[in-house]
């Protein structure tokens, strides 16, 4: 018997890794930074919405109060305007000017500017009573607040 002499390979030696001395890794930032920065950006954008939100209240509150003084101005022109309707009646006129002491006119005369003479020479104005036709001013102007308009008031 032989025995079949076997082959025998070299051993192969595994190729050892190349190192190499690094500097050790540097500190690593930690994350303070930014977090201070989004803080800050945050508060930042926060103190601006109160700021607007603040604003914007004080507006409202300015434009409640200029309606508020629109509506006791439209108010007062009201009444203003209903106390001169009724200062200008014909009867209260009449009634203010014979306390002053004028009276009507008894005829109407006239001037011609071509001959400068005076036509239908007036008789003296007398003092007279007022008419008993004549209409009294309305009921409506001494009542409260309610102004329906001349003529039409309600019964």
């Amino acid at each position: 018997m032989s025995v079949a002499a076997k082959t025998v390979r070299p051993l192969r030696v595994a190729e050892r890794p190349r190192l190499s001395v690094v500097s050790s890794p540097s500190r690593r930032r930690g994350n303070t930074v930014t977090a201070l920065l989004a803080t800050a950006i945050l508060g930042a954008a926060l103190a601006i919405c109160l700021l607007l939100n603040i604003s914007l209240s004080n507006g409202s509150y300015e434009l409640s109060a200029l309606q508020h003084q629109s509506a006791a101005l439209e108010n007062t022109k009201a009444e203003l305007v209903r106390e001169s309707e009724r200062l200008s009646t014909p009867q209260e006129l009449a009634r203010r000017a014979e306390s002053i002491g004028m009276v009507p006119a008894s005829g109407a005369s006239y001037i011609d500017l071509n001959s400068n003479t005076i036509m239908e020479t007036p008789g003296q104005a007398e003092q007279r009573r007022p008419a008993s036709n004549v209409v009294p001013v309305a009921a409506i102007y001494r009542t409260g607040p309610t102004y329906y308009g001349m003529g039409n008031e309600r019964g």
